[in-house]
């Protein structure tokens, strides 16, 4: 079984709005026709939690987790040695009324929980500082899409202006 985590935000009515998130997360899913979806515009951490949570009960080891993230990220410092670089990178979630980073130490552990194979997208900003942190030959983080599997049209111009 093939399955699809998609968690694609506009901020919308907020003043970090982003163009073109969910677009990116209704293109990938016209593309994924064998793929069990799970698909948010919004919402908070827990959404990513509870998805890998059920899907641990119910995969096989031959079995393919996707998850998709498009939308804000962040990086702020912090005062100890958790990040070489002494920033810790963040997913941006937003439920409608707050905004819940999620550090790339949690959300790595997390999809490292996963017992199948993973593949993450990432397009948020600061999301190539992730991949820092990867332990495991398992799981295939992206911060591009490349290859045959994924043949989308890409906005290299929206990509490069996009705001975090």
């Amino acid at each position: 079984m093939k399955y699809l985590f998609s968690y694609c935000c506009n901020y919308k009515g907020t003043e970090n709005q982003l163009p073109d998130c969910e677009l990116d997360g209704k293109r990938l899913i016209s593309k994924l026709k064998d793929y069990q979806v799970t698909s948010y515009k919004q919402g908070s951490p827990q959404l990513l939690v509870d998805f890998i949570n059920n899907v641990n009960q119910v995969v096989k080891p031959d079995d393919t987790v996707l998850i998709q993230f498009s939308g804000h990220g962040s990086q702020y410092r912090v005062p100890s040695t958790i990040e070489k670089d002494g920033y810790l990178e963040t997913l941006v979630f937003w439920d409608g009324n707050n905004y819940t980073l999620l550090s790339d130490k949690t959300f790595i552990k997390l999809t490292d929980s996963i017992k199948c194979k993973t593949i993450v997208i990432y397009d948020s900003c600061y999301s190539g500082g992730f991949n820092a942190l990867v332990g495991t030959d398992k799981i295939i983080r992206s911060t591009a899409v490349k290859g045959e599997l994924f043949e989308l049209e890409l906005n290299p111009v929206r990509s490069a202006s996009k705001k975090c």
